[in-house]
């Protein structure tokens, strides 16, 4: 059996200076940093359907493969 390292020795990869400011500073950059990452998170979706709804326009009698049917 392998030893464990300890959790507390492990080395957490580094955040990037802007989130570090923005956990750091007041909670409305907190809550602005959540809301951009919501609001991305959402835009991201949107053109993800777009992209599907568009991929079946062009292609409609082709069945898509899924991944759970190899």
């Amino acid at each position: 059996m392998k030893d464990q390292i300890p959790t507390a020795y492990i080395q957490l990869p580094a955040v990037p200076a802007n989130i570090q400011a923005a956990l750091a500073g007041d909670e409305n950059q907190r809550l602005n940093l959540i809301w951009i990452g919501l609001v991305a998170v959402e835009i991201l979706m949107v053109v993800s359907v777009v992209v599907h709804a568009v991929v079946r326009a062009i292609y409609p009698n082709k069945k898509m493969q899924r991944l759970d049917s190899w």
